[in-house]
């Protein structure tokens, strides 16, 4: 457990360099999508080709690093950091395939291929369980087996999703020859906004590991990492969240809808809130049974902080929400200082300052409830941000976000229909024709605006 915790800020590092290029890359083909979907198989090639090349480079590092023994600088136990050197080893072989991974992943479900992510996630659990008992049982290879075994489920996730582009069912394709190179800077410049909450977090991770070092000991280290690798595959719920709603805040913000892009925000208010509340519950309510999956003792003292872990740590997912969907409007709207500050403080500032005042005083407890007040810190930030924008306190979710006056179509000027049943789609074309009439639009070319608007949401309701 101490190897997988001292891997931490590794980890987030490698999700923040994903972060970087999905994002990039979603908000870029949002733009094209509506403008120039020609270029869409561009902005897919690129980021694959982009995946591939820079997860390579870091996997090569970590093998130079662990074979060097320059892991030293963050561990100084000889027995702990000869664990932690084969762990690293038997990660670095997955790390293409994770990163290459996510980015399938992203782009599956813009292809409505949800139900193959689904069996692609689901696959790559069972083998990561069959393959850590019989790289750690049967066959006793430590922590390098450890590695190894999550290292070849990536690869597996990774391939089970390569299946469909390889058979040609997509309408993204893979091709050198469409390749636009002016997209990887684009990438980037559009993505690191997106990852700088994880990029930071690596070094929030390098500063709290070293306080739990110097005021709990290891045994505080294998606490945290046995609550933390629990809690990263239900962290797996809110970012799903997140990546459908940076993809629907690009679109919107392209095409300047208005009442779409508060809808999404709202969404995340009353529907994905309330969802990871409910999830956190079930954690806090069986903090024994998933601490027993770790530690068995009741007696040993890394059991009890691991309970607390379980007990306070899903706190901080319902305001994480909040701040992770804020932090995908901000980038997607271009609010650069917003879209800047917030991972910051989110992804660093927040739960690093908390935790030098609370850890000594109250050990891991301390860490755990500044993971919890964080989410309050970016609320508070959030809220300040739209006050400073709009000169008044925020009431509404609007408000909140700060949308411009002059985004999009005045309320009068433009027409918000929510048709969700083919019944409601047969009184739709009348609307639009009466909306266009009333201001002043010639009748026959009102007539075609509500045969138009009718026969696509037809489609819409019926597919």
């Amino acid at each position: 457990m101490s190897a997988i915790g001292l891997y931490g800020p590794m980890n987030h590092f490698l999700y923040a360099l994903s972060i970087m290029l999905l994002s990039g890359s979603q908000l870029l083909y949002g733009k094209y999508i509506s403008r120039n979907p020609e270029d869409v198989n561009s902005v897919f090639s690129v980021d694959m080709i982009l995946s591939a090349g820079i997860s390579a480079a870091v996997a090569v590092l970590l093998v130079i690093a662990s074979v060097t023994d320059a892991t030293a600088v963050m561990v100084k136990d000889p027995l702990v950091r000869e664990m932690f050197n084969r762990y690293l080893i038997g990660q670095a072989v997955g790390i293409p395939a994770l990163v290459i991974g996510q980015q399938l992943f992203a782009f599956l479900s813009l292809e409505n291929q949800t139900k193959l992510t689904m069996g692609a996630s689901i696959i790559c659990f069972a083998s990561n369980v069959l393959l850590d008992y019989l790289l750690i049982v049967v066959f006793p290879m430590g922590t390098l087996g450890l590695g190894l075994a999550t290292s070849l489920s990536t690869v597996v996730f990774m391939l089970v999703q390569m299946i469909y582009y390889l058979r040609g069912c997509s309408s993204m394709k893979f091709s050198l020859k469409a390749c636009s190179w002016k997209d990887a800077p684009e990438i980037i410049k559009r993505g690191y906004s997106g990852a700088i909450s994880r990029f930071v977090e690596m070094f929030r991770c390098l500063v709290v590991n070293w306080l739990i070092l110097a005021c709990v000991g290891s045994v505080g280290l294998s606490s945290f990492a046995a609550s933390n690798s629990f809690l990263a595959v239900i962290w797996a719920v809110p970012f799903g969240m997140i990546a459908v709603s940076r993809m629907l805040f690009s679109v919107s913000v392209g095409e300047e809808d208005r009442r779409s892009l508060t809808d999404i925000m709202r969404i995340s208010f009353v529907r994905c809130v309330p969802l990871m509340s409910v999830i956190a519950l079930l954690i806090i309510l069986l903090a024994h049974p998933l601490t027993r999956m770790f530690f068995r003792d009741p007696s040993d003292p890394v059991y009890h902080m691991t309970v607390m872990g379980f007990r306070i740590l899903p706190l901080c997912m319902p305001p994480a929400v909040i701040s992770l969907t804020f932090t995908t409007y901000a980038q997607a709207a271009e609010k650069k200082i917003l879209s800047v500050l917030l991972p910051i403080i989110d992804g660093f500032a927040g739960v690093t300052l908390t935790s030098l005042f609370l850890i000594p005083l109250l050990k891991m407890n301390g860490l755990y409830i500044a993971n919890v007040v964080n989410g309050f810190i970016c609320f508070l930030v959030v809220w300040l941000y739209a006050r400073s924008q709009i000169h008044r306190s925020p009431r509404t979710i609007e408000d909140l976000m700060a949308v411009p006056e002059d985004f999009g179509t005045k309320e009068e000027e433009r027409i918000d229909v929510t048709v969700r049943k083919i019944e409601e789609v047969r009184h739709l074309a009348q609307k639009i024709i009466s909306f266009c009439t009333d201001r002043g639009i010639d009748r026959r070319r009102a007539y075609y605006s509500g045969l138009a608007l009718e026969e696509m949401a037809g489609n819409v309701v019926l597919h």
